[in-house]
């Protein structure tokens, strides 16, 4: 059982809500109706202005969230993810919690690739290479902030066979210090997309600063974004 989770509750005083809606519709949303493989549910926390009509073709799971404030929004999520999952889940089987940001998107095979690893993993975090994409000024890059630690989109495969097996799920922790909690496994394929745009952390960075945090790639981004949609083989640039 695989569950790609996505936060997307803002408080009131959050100004940047319409970009997000925006993002969300123009690049994650696709990239997960694009999949090669379907096997897997997408768990929205959060409406911020989604419907159900914005996600179908997706076999969708509404998290109808609304964290306290000042609290922590990764634990808060962990727990209330925790308690959905555990309703529903067959013991005998594998999880797979997979995170992805509203403003970001996977590539076409991601989750296809991530279930084949996951075959031969009982516990731990995948997480693959990704690229870099400045909006701004629509240059490629490939990553290099994620080589040795989990990006924003890493997976944690565990099992739920047991009393005393307690479930942990992409949450459980920062991305950056989930593999003190569990083995890293990284993946050598690219398979996702970090948008560089105004209102997220890495984004607020200078294009000059967004270089030193990946390797610039020669591709055009409008057939870049158009290869997006085509077969696994050329959904990506070659190395």
């Amino acid at each position: 059982m695989h569950y790609v989770v996505t936060r997307n509750f803002y408080s009131d005083e959050y100004p940047h809500k319409e970009q997000r809606r925006y993002l969300t519709r123009k690049y994650t949303i696709p990239s997960l109706r694009h999949q090669t493989a379907g096997n897997f549910t997408w768990v929205v926390a959060g409406r911020n202005g989604l419907t159900p009509a914005d996600t179908q073709g997706i076999d969708t799971i509404w998290l109808d969230v609304d964290p306290p404030k000042n609290f922590d929004s990764t634990t808060y999520l962990m727990q209330e993810l925790i308690s959905l999952l555990a309703r529903d889940l067959d013991p005998s089987m594998k999880i797979i919690t997979t995170r992805l940001d509203n403003d970001d998107m996977l590539l076409p095979d991601f989750v296809e690739r991530i279930q084949a690893s996951a075959r031969d993993t009982d516990k731990g975090v995948i997480d693959a290479r990704g690229l870099r994409v400045d909006t701004r000024t629509r240059k490629i890059y490939r990553d290099t902030a994620y080589q040795k630690v989990p990006s924003p989109f890493l997976s944690v495969v565990e099992e739920k066979a047991g009393k005393r097996c307690r479930l942990m799920t992409a949450y459980y922790d920062q991305h950056s210090l989930m593999h003190r909690h569990l083995p890293l496994i990284k993946l050598e394929f690219p398979g996702w997309v970090q948008l560089i745009h105004e209102s997220n952390k890495v984004m607020a960075r200078s294009p000059a600063e967004v270089d030193t945090r990946g390797q610039p790639l020669d591709y055009d981004y409008e057939t870049f974004m158009k290869s997006l949609h085509r077969t696994p083989t050329q959904a990506y640039p070659a190395e």
